[in-house]
């Protein structure tokens, strides 16, 4: 039985996504459709202890330039045990840690 690649996103995904998408009211809905609607979007909670941890990590790297959406995601990635990540956003290479299916 082949398994089904699932693609996980916080709501500060979603924020960030919809943001970028915001001019284009067709997208901006097709955006909410989809992380309420696609079998394929597994939606996750952030944990207040994933802001704590994220808020460290920035913290902990000032000399990069990760956001803080970019950081709650390094660490709930973590959290789930989640080593790929489909992205185009160059942060998740220079944190190191995860494969990038591009």
């Amino acid at each position: 039985m082949a398994s089904r690649t699932r693609f996980v996103f916080t709501s500060f995904i979603l924020a960030e996504t919809h943001a970028y998408f915001s001019r284009s009211p067709a997208l901006r809905a097709q955006i909410l459709d989809d992380a309420q609607k696609n079998p394929a979007l597994q939606w996750e909670s952030v944990w207040q202890s994933d802001e704590t941890a994220a808020l460290t990590l920035l913290r902990q790297h000032r000399d990069k330039e990760y956001s803080l959406c970019d950081a709650i995601s390094f660490v709930v990635m973590k959290r789930l045990g989640i080593s790929r990540a489909a992205t185009f956003d160059g942060h998740f290479r220079q944190f190191g840690g995860f494969e990038i299916v591009e």
